[in-house]
């Protein structure tokens, strides 16, 4: 909700340049100093495919509801004063 912030550092167009298609950036001091500030939704899987296979194979609609019934079914505990 914060919005994305787009300037020299976090767009690192000269990094992209300087290693170039098919290389890789786990190396890089920019990686180290960003990599944390990415957020993934736990509501996708992302298992390997045979081993989403092997453990059912379930669907994102069916992971949808069992994550939506947990929150609709969690109580808080009440707020110390």
């Amino acid at each position: 909700m914060r919005g994305i912030p787009m300037n020299e550092e976090t767009m690192a167009l000269e990094l992209i340049d300087r290693i170039g298609p098919g290389g890789h950036y786990l190396n890089e001091d920019h990686t180290r100093r960003h990599f944390q500030e990415v957020w993934y939704s736990n509501l996708f899987d992302r298992t390997i495919y045979d081993v989403w296979q092997a453990e059912g194979a379930k669907r994102f609609e069916e992971h949808l509801r069992e994550k939506t019934q947990e929150i609709m079914h969690h109580k808080p505990s009440a707020l110390l004063p």
